[in-house]
């Protein structure tokens, strides 16, 4: 039989690629058999907040070690690179878990706050340093409390059994399995609350928390969301000059919560009922000789206030 030049080479090409293959498969049996883990400890002891981490889509989660045989992925490719470029509080994750092979790999157990992903993902070569595919992440930044909030008493705006009006022993989604300190809030309705600390979310809606500390019952201590609580009215009057026969208008405002500077733009319309004197002729305003409520005049004024600086008010 004869056999053409470019039939030997496709043979010789698919023959190469065969070999390839075989030689490519029994590496991978035989890595995977030389690979062993040598040790798989707790992480238990390490501080909670440096555990969390987040993807950085460049290796996979697994059943088990990546080098270890019949070791299976737990998320697609698409999965991952979504979790990789996630801003979802729950797609954060946690590792508790980690082990090192004979070939100096280390591995961490991880799971997402959501608990929907489990498995375990390369972490590098040193341990507990997160590398490869995964990387550290802080959950929340500190806040600065103002001198306002710190001297400033609080209590809930509302109370029930959701977890919007009850406090927890970790600010929710920064932590894995972030538990509520109460379920419900009914009985610190009246209670008088202190702030001692603020922390702010890192992912997802940002929002605010609050360390609230309750003298009256102290299992109520704990992180509550700041738009929980409001602080007590305060009525503040102000004394604003306006032309007439009466030199002053007194302007009575009720707010809440801490201190707060409201500035009235130029040319707002003011209109001030007031009761005026009877012009006398002399040129000089006089009481009614009566004495009598009637003699009184009720006008009204509308002027414009040309100085906002005038009116830059400060409520407390």
């Amino acid at each position: 039989m004869t056999v053409s030049k470019t039939n030997l080479i496709k043979m010789f090409v698919t023959a190469s690629f065969m070999f390839g293959g075989l030689i490519a498969v029994g590496q991978t049996q035989t890595f995977a058999k030389s690979n062993k883990i040598t040790s798989n400890v707790s992480m238990a002891k390490v501080n909670s907040d440096d555990r969390n981490v987040t993807l950085t889509g460049k290796h996979q989660i697994y059943t088990k070690a990546q080098s270890l045989k019949g070791a299976k992925p737990v998320t697609t490719k698409r999965q991952l690179q979504k979790l990789a470029k996630s801003v979802r509080s729950k797609d954060t994750f946690y590792a508790y878990r980690m082990a090192t092979t004979n070939n100096q790999r280390v591995y961490y157990k991880i799971v997402s706050f959501e608990g929907k992903y489990r498995g375990w993902i390369y972490g590098g070569k040193i341990k507990n340093y997160f590398n490869g595919g995964i990387r550290h992440t802080d959950t929340t930044t500190d806040v600065s409390l103002s001198e306002d909030v710190k001297n400033t008493t609080y209590h809930l705006k509302s109370t029930g059994t959701s977890g919007d009006v009850n406090t927890w022993k970790a600010i929710p989604w920064t932590q894995y399995k972030a538990g509520l300190k109460t379920k419900d809030s009914t009985p610190y309705a009246n209670d008088k609350l202190k702030v001692t600390a603020a922390k702010q979310m890192t992912r997802q809606y940002f929002q605010t928390y609050y360390y609230v500390e309750d003298a009256d019952h102290p299992e109520f201590n704990g992180w509550i969301n700041k738009n929980a609580v409001e602080g007590p009215e305060k009525v503040i009057t102000n004394t604003v000059n306006v032309p007439g026969p009466k030199e002053t208008v007194t302007q009575t405002v009720t707010v809440p919560g801490p201190t707060k500077t409201v500035t009235v733009p130029a040319e707002n319309k003011l209109t001030i009922n007031y009761l005026t004197y009877r012009f006398d002729p002399s040129g000089k305003y006089t009481k009614a000789t009566t004495g009598n409520d009637a003699d009184w005049t009720e006008e009204t004024s509308t002027f414009f206030l040309w100085d906002p600086k005038r009116l830059s008010t400060t409520i407390c």
